[in-house]
């Protein structure tokens, strides 16, 4: 197999297996929200999010840097992915040790940091084991990850069903996680040990080199990531669980669609890193053709969570969580955002505008904070939600007015009317099947059978979906080219020598 052929159908495997991983993960929360009801399902979610505010400091930039490393220097590659290992074993050591520590003298119930403690026991051999994906992914045998992640996720799965059966309470879905990540962790080393020798090198050098290099990437993503995940956390400290539950049910499905992007923009970055170095045009027409798709499916993605909240709430968390349909709703407005301006920071990150881009994520996870602090008091869950949404507007603003001072690029606006005008069209044909009750009536829906209401769900999906797209090419709002152009097999290609200019302005930073 060649080169271009195998690079493809690593990414179709990566893609397919997210959406894979993406359904179970649904298939999960369904159940669980069902079982657990809101308050203890406020305690599951407080758990996962308060390890997960930490999770983002673990790999440390360690495995991007590693990347570079030995695309600069292959020969010592065995001594590289050796060092990569041991700092974050190291690392993960001391960003897990600190949520059970913290969460002890927080006024949380015993399942919350009982939990937080699994949890971090947990997560600690996921985030060493993503050093192997490090591993197949330089290998271009993406598919042996594919293999571990989701047999972890159907074990996950599995166990949750059985203690779900057997009347288990809390503290054993959180077990169900813990055993799945060690199961992934170990699957993950066999499949990786035909591929690299695994061994512990004590090299002191080259640690600093590493870490030197990874720190400003690291500070860059975390603060990001934080900035994102920190209104749950003060929601289960403010609010009682009852609320988080409430909140997290909308938060966890955004969480799953935030993946779009996340994969979007992994295919465009080597495109963006390269163009960056030696042919502006080039890149001006990349970072408009990704903002144009970016605002094509955030807008498609707004106006599906606009109308059909109350259905998919219902559908995936059940009659109980009904309450969770209004910040679900603001949410989907912090999502178009995040869509919107994802290619913004990433243009930052390859020009290594590190420096901005920190103070940058101080100022917006400060931001955060203070908002929440404000807003939850007095309307909770919405409150969190509602600080979510003026949040990413300002990372928008900030972002946007980052990249015109340093970079003098700016997107171009033009397609923004037609898309517009095909959301606005879409949205009231959806609102007239919803208030003239075709082909049921919607305010019952929650009375027909669980299959039943998966069909008519899926149903006015597609009626929103199709005018949706068809109201874009009427009204010229999207290239029929885009992906076409935007993502063509030879991006994948070109990434090694994308590797050393991102390595080059690291070092710069």
């Amino acid at each position: 197999m060649t080169l271009t052929k195998k690079i493809a159908s690593n990414t179709s495997i990566q893609f397919s297996s997210r959406l894979l991983l993406v359904v179970i993960s649904l298939i999960i929360i369904t159940f669980l929200t069902r079982y657990l009801g809101l308050e203890k399902y406020g305690n599951y979610t407080t758990a996962i999010a308060f390890v997960a505010l930490f999770n983002v400091f673990a790999d440390f930039g360690v495995n991007q840097i590693v990347v570079l490393e030995i695309a600069r220097h292959p020969k010592d590659r065995h001594k590289i992915i050796s060092a990569g290992l041991v700092l974050k074993i190291i690392i993960g050591i001391i960003v897990f040790a600190l949520p059970p520590l913290i969460a002890f003298f927080l006024p949380y119930p015993k399942d919350v940091k009982i939990g937080i403690l699994i949890c971090s026991l947990a997560t600690y051999p996921l985030s060493v084991a993503s050093l192997f994906v490090t591993i197949f992914q330089i290998n271009l045998q993406i598919y042996r990850n594919v293999i571990a992640s989701v047999s972890a996720r159907i074990v996950v799965l599995i166990l949750t069903l059985l203690f779900i059966k057997t009347g288990k309470g809390l503290v054993y879905f959180f077990l169900a996680i813990m055993i799945g990540n060690i199961f992934e962790f170990t699957l993950n080393l066999i499949l990786a040990l035909p591929l690299e020798k695994i061994s512990f090198i004590f090299d002191k050098k080259l640690y600093l080199k590493i870490l030197t290099k990874s720190w400003p990437l690291a500070v860059v993503i975390g603060l990001g990531l934080v900035a994102f995940r920190v209104d749950t956390i003060i929601l289960s400290l403010l609010k009682n669980q009852e609320a988080v539950g409430i909140y997290g049910v909308p938060y966890k499905i955004v969480d799953i669609l935030l993946i779009i992007p996340g994969i979007f923009i992994g295919f465009v970055f080597p495109l963006l890193s390269k163009h960056f170095v030696n042919n502006r045009p080039r890149l001006l027409r990349t970072t408009q053709k990704t903002f144009d798709a970016m605002l094509v499916v955030g807008s498609y993605v707004l106006i599906v969570i606009l109308l059909l909240a109350p259905y998919i709430i219902n559908l995936i968390a059940g009659s109980a969580y009904t309450a969770s349909v209004t910040p679900f709703k603001y949410l989907s407005l912090a999502v178009f955002l995040i869509f919107i301006n994802i290619t913004m920071p990433y243009l930052l990150i390859a020009a290594g505008k590190f420096s901005q881009l920190i103070w940058r994520n101080i100022f917006l996870l400060v931001v955060n904070i203070i908002l929440n602090l404000i807003l939850i008091p007095y309307l909770s869950y919405n409150g969190a939600a509602i600080a979510t949404v003026i949040a990413e507007f300002l990372s928008v603003i900030v972002t946007f007015q980052l990249t015109w001072q340093l970079l003098k690029i700016f997107p171009s606006l033009k397609r923004l009317p037609s898309i517009a005008v095909a959301s606005i069209f879409s949205f009231l044909i959806g609102i007239s099947f919803l208030k003239t009750n075709v082909p049921i009536n919607w305010n019952n829906f929650a009375d027909f059978s669980y299959l039943n209401r998966i069909i008519y769900f899926i149903f006015i999906f597609i009626i929103v979906s199709f005018f949706y797209f068809l109201f874009l090419v009427i009204f010229r709002g999207i290239d029929r080219q885009i992906v076409a152009q935007l993502i063509p097999i030879r991006s994948m290609v070109i990434l090694k020598r994308a590797k050393i200019k991102i390595e080059n302005d690291l070092k710069n930073s």
